[in-house]
């Protein structure tokens, strides 16, 4: 078994890319996995949905490297939870990398955060640069608070704190212990897979580099607000009885939850007017 002081130097990194009509953008989140200073890792996709020409690219791109690299369809569109279960059952890595196939790295990501997994955090994270596609620019870079840090479990429970699951690792005991995504939340299901990596006194661990893209496009850019609402409320539903959670946290939650349906009703109200 790696211990964490190894995974720096010596653990094989799963990178695990959920993917659903990305024809037009696998091939740059790819070429950023090609790119890694790093070479020991394998990629796992799972393409979540009807064929739409990935596997070609997919399969292009296997002949092209010495890593590993499984394709696994779907066959339909299922979510993203099912996805990335698919795709967990495949990794062999000591570490489990996220990345969505709209997004892409910097080459020296992936050891920027084997080197943050080796103090023995349950997750690490990196900065992320928000990138408009259609604009073709940096609209802002999102990095971790100090307060989020330190009492993490309280943090994720009041809100969604980490971007985007592509500046997340995972070492092999955080997956282990954690097990899978939740199906039943088509929205929020990573809020609530980091939230559980933190139970028990589970910290995360912040890099502080920005070596994470993520690309704001018509597809990402807007979410319904219900369907946000309706998470939020799941995800409050689901862990109301969760250890390690503070009264100030819980607090903060139903605040949060009152004001967002109250902005909510606002606008319903002014598109009925």
């Amino acid at each position: 078994m790696t211990r964490a002081h190894d995974l720096e130097t010596c653990a094989m990194i799963s990178v695990v890319i959920p993917s659903f009509r990305a024809r037009d953008t696998i091939g740059r989140a790819l070429e950023s996995v090609r790119g890694q200073t790093r070479e020991d890792w394998e990629i796992v996709i799972v393409e979540d949905g009807e064929a739409d020409g990935t596997r070609g690219i997919v399969t292009a791109f296997a002949a092209t490297i010495a890593q590993p690299t499984v394709y696994v369809p779907l066959g339909g569109h299922r979510g993203t939870s099912v996805a990335r279960n698919a795709a967990l059952d495949h990794c062999r890595g000591e570490i489990v990398a996220f990345l969505d196939a709209d997004d892409e790295w910097a080459p020296t990501h992936l050891s920027t955060m084997a080197a943050c997994l080796e103090d023995g955090h349950a997750l690490a994270v990196s900065a992320v640069e928000i990138w408009d596609a259609v604009a073709g620019r940096r609209v802002a870079v999102h990095g971790m608070r100090a307060d989020w840090l330190t009492a993490p479990r309280d943090a994720l429970f009041v809100d969604s704190i980490i971007y985007t699951s592509s500046c997340v690792a995972a070492p092999r005991v955080t997956i282990d212990r954690v097990g899978r995504f939740d199906p039943a939340m088509p929205v929020g299901q990573d809020r609530d897979y980091w939230f559980r990596a933190v139970a028990g006194g589970g910290t995360i661990g912040f890099t502080r580099a920005c070596t994470a893209r993520h690309y704001r496009h018509g597809a990402n850019s807007t979410r319904d607000p219900q369907s946000v609402l309706a998470s939020i409320c799941r995800f409050h539903e689901k862990h109301r009885d969760a250890d390690g959670v503070s009264h100030g946290a819980r607090r903060r939650a139903l605040a949060k939850v009152l004001a967002s349906r109250l902005v909510l009703g606002r606008r319903e109200g002014a598109q009925c007017s």
